[in-house]
Order: C-alpha cells, then structure tokens, then sequence
C-alpha cells in the first residue's frame, strides 16, 4: 500500500525555512552554519563538499516564505531485529513563494533499501503538475564525500519527473527529494 502525503495550501505560516516544527521553533542553527563544522573542507592541498553541504544549499535555495501544512502516512522503519519502529519511513514539509507561484514539497526517504511510493494529494488546490525533481541520493548511510572521494553524495535535476495516474511519486532509498510545482495560491 502506498504512502500518503497531504498538503493544505489553505493553511499559510510565515517560515524561513521548511522545518515541520517551525511553529514550534522560530529559529534553529546548525553547527555547519555558524563554521564549527564547515560544509566546505579545505586546506593545502584543495577542498570538497561534505556531505551537510547538499541537503543546506538545496533548503537554502528552493525553501519559500510560507510554509504550508503537511501530513503524511507512511511505513515505519525497522528496528536492527525487522521490528517496527516510531520512526516513518517518509519525512514532509512543504513551502510557497507567492512572488513565483511556486509550491516546494520535500520528502525525505529514510528507509535505507527501498524505495516509497506516496500518493500525494493538495487540499484547496488541484494537484499541480511538477515542474522539476531535485533528488539528493547516496549509496549508503555511510557515504562521505572527501579528498579522493568526490561526489559520492549526488544531487540530480529531473525535468521530466511526473506524477503517475494515480497521484503517485516513487521517492528512492535514502534520499531528499524537492518536486517544484507552479501553482498560484488564492488567500
């Protein structure tokens, strides 16, 4: 049985970014965004793009002004015995700029094997169509980026990405995925 993710783009919140709890929490920092842990590793001999430094940049950059409410249905992730945890395997928060009309849904993937099909469904909006997929995959958990190990961690841009007919996405095996959507909200 599919997952379910539900957006209601009735329900607006003034956000700077698309935590789920920004309600709750009115501002968060990374240790990565105040320089204890730079996302960007350097020294003599060249630098690369730790691992925290795609999923940041990809918030940082398609993240909009309203956060719009999410809720999903999802399998739980399993424990290390194959029993289920609290845990759902799919994460969601969704964000609208109005000045481009432009709705953000993220999903992350936890489960770190199988790939989660979601039927995804807009209250107060017809299901727009997806005008891009950004996908930030790995091959495992335990994938770095480093000197010598360059783009392990992978950052895709599919223009083709659709919804099937039944208002599904197929979301991979540990990975964030943003569908960009154009869509004008109505207040």
């Amino acid at each position: 049985m599919p997952s379910r993710i539900r957006v209601d783009v009735t329900k607006k919140q003034n956000a700077i970014h698309p935590l789920r709890q920004s309600d709750a929490v009115t501002m968060a920092t990374f240790a990565q965004m105040v320089n204890i842990l730079a996302p960007i590793f350097t020294n003599e001999h060249g630098s690369f793009l730790q691992t925290i430094y795609h999923p940041l940049k990809l918030y940082r950059e398609h993240s909009r002004n309203w956060k719009l409410s999410c809720e999903t249905e999802s399998a739980m992730l399993t424990d290390g015995e194959g029993k289920p945890s609290a845990v759902p395997c799919l994460d969601v928060s969704a964000t609208y700029h109005d000045g481009r009309e432009e709705i953000v849904l993220a999903v992350v993937n936890r489960d770190p094997s199988r790939p989660a099909k979601a039927v995804v469904s807009f209250t107060g909006a017809d299901v727009p169509e997806i005008a891009e997929a950004i996908e930030l995959t790995c091959p495992s958990w335990e994938t770095v980026n480093g000197f010598g190990l360059d783009d392990q961690v992978t950052c895709s841009v599919k223009t083709d990405a659709r919804y099937d007919a039944d208002g599904g996405y197929v979301f991979p095996p540990r990975s964030i995925t943003l569908l960009k959507h154009r869509s004008a909200i109505r207040d």
